[in-house]
């Protein structure tokens, strides 16, 4: 592969792969959990990357044209400086290092991507601490926030050396995805099979994974009686849902994923919420 391919299109393919990479890490984490059900929903793997990509994108992160350009122009526009650099001539935006900030002299467009960067890297922020704060379950979503605002680094800063924010980038990953898993351990959340064998000896027949609710705010719109045995972390990585029977009554039951007990089951009679939020056979 040709040198000035990778130097137009390195940095774009590498952020390409570090997206699925984490699209990946999404879904195993979620199958340590929940098994072969998937959970995430479509708007985190496909909208908000698409998002950030494009902002990373027009801030700069785009290849150099073709084309040479005019060096002239490019020099007295102020877009770019000339940088010697070994004897060949190496070019950098004035904005350089971590310290771009706002400046007056800055053209509509270059404001315009600079707010619009801002406000996204703030919300990924935001969202994090929100999502940290209260259900430790969205761990792995505020991982994949977490590394998208490192490409959106790529858009705010430039510092000489990509090299750094690549080995940012790949440290980050490790670290988070360490964090994420050594936390799955710790909880030791319960598996779909794991919940599906505990109702079977309890008594209950025809056992069928029906979803996954992450609030126990949802338990009572489900079942008639407010749920018992519900402790201060069984609401962290939510709750499995199960359909079921016993002595010919259709039936549903809750599960704690983390306390991993019977939290409530009753049957479904026309009348019950377990009619609107489950499917029975």
């Amino acid at each position: 592969m040709n040198h000035s391919f990778i130097k137009k299109w390195g940095t774009f393919i590498a952020a390409c792969v570090l997206y699925f990479a984490v699209c990946i890490f999404l879904y195993v984490i979620q199958y340590r959990i929940y098994g072969d059900v998937v959970q995430t929903p479509l708007i985190y793997v496909t909208v908000l990357p698409a998002v950030f990509l494009a902002a990373w994108l027009i801030q700069g992160g785009y290849p150099k044209p073709e084309e040479p350009e005019d060096e002239t122009l490019l020099q007295e526009s102020g877009i770019y400086v000339e940088v010697p650099q070994n004897t060949k001539k190496h070019w950098h935006r004035p904005f350089e290092g971590f310290a771009r900030r706002w400046q007056e002299d800055m053209t509509t467009g270059q404001k315009a991507n600079f707010i619009f960067s801002v406000l996204i890297l703030t919300a990924a922020t935001i969202f994090m601490f929100y999502a940290l704060i209260t259900n430790p379950y969205m761990l792995m979503i505020y991982f994949y926030f977490a590394t998208l605002a490192i490409l959106g680094i790529f858009s705010l800063y430039e510092p000489k050396g990509r090299k750094k924010l690549s080995v940012l980038a790949c440290v980050s990953f490790c670290v988070f995805f360490l964090v994420t898993f050594l936390y799955l351990q710790i909880a030791s959340p319960m598996s779909v099979d794991s919940a599906a064998r505990l109702l079977e000896s309890q008594g209950y027949e025809r056992v069928t994974y029906n979803k996954a609710i992450e609030s126990e705010t949802t338990l009572p719109l489900i079942f008639d009686h407010e749920p018992e045995q519900i402790s201060e972390n069984s609401g962290k990585l939510g709750y499995y849902l199960f359909a079921m029977e016993k002595d010919g009554v259709y039936m549903g039951a809750a599960v704690s994923v983390v306390d991993k007990n019977i939290i409530a089951a009753e049957p479904a009679d026309n009348s019950s919420g377990l009619n609107f939020y489950m499917t029975f056979d």
